[in-house]
């Protein structure tokens, strides 16, 4: 069983990218998660995934033994996208997903508010996932993540004004080596980044 975003399904011509938003856990070519042998070492685990155009999306994950009733009450929506193309392109299925899940949000405005973008990257490899404010300080979190399998550099640019500094950060998003206007990202790696202000 799996937990992601969306699925790829793709040949060198054409493919399918799958986005489920409401049911992010899934298993790919046959339903093997519930094989009850399987807990303590006893049962046959998956070694490798044959290749295969199944998808079973756990919709509701009520199959364990744990302490919940093995039924939902009421009314329930799954939504999902799907999105037919040709050859895969990592960074054309990344929009599709984070346009799905993200969608834009609107308001109506009598004249344009000219909004200039916090942080602008020149790679189409890499993308903004997360800008949030600090509640202690006007300090900004970005996060950047790699869609590529090569090491990337990227060049930040800051539209909406240029902060004091900008520093990598670690897990605990604690400001540590300062950087000027370009970053390197590991292949598919993420980069927290500390702006202050």
């Amino acid at each position: 069983m799996l937990c992601k975003d969306g699925w790829i399904v793709s040949n060198d011509k054409d493919g399918v990218t799958w986005c489920s938003l409401d049911a992010p856990m899934f298993e790919y070519g046959s339903m093997s998660a519930n094989i009850s042998l399987s807990w303590g070492g006893k049962g046959p685990w998956i070694k490798k995934l044959e290749p295969s155009t199944t998808i079973y999306s756990w919709v509701m994950n009520n199959h364990w033994h744990t302490n919940f009733p093995l039924t939902q009450d009421g009314p329930v929506t799954f939504r999902y996208r799907i999105f037919p193309h040709g050859t895969y392109d990592v960074v054309e299925a990344n929009h599709f997903g984070m346009e799905q899940s993200q969608p834009l949000a609107h308001v109506t405005a009598n004249v344009d508010p000219n909004i200039k973008p916090l942080i602008a990257v020149d790679n189409d490899k890499v993308c903004v996932t997360i800008i949030k404010s600090l509640a202690d300080s006007k300090d900004v979190i970005v996060r950047l993540r790699s869609l590529s399998d090569k090491q990337e550099t990227v060049k930040l640019t800051f539209p909406a004004g240029m902060p004091k500094a900008v520093h990598i950060c670690n897990v605990e998003e604690t400001a540590g080596e300062q950087v000027n206007d370009s970053v390197i990202i590991l292949p598919y790696g993420l980069l927290t980044l500390r702006l202050i202000y």
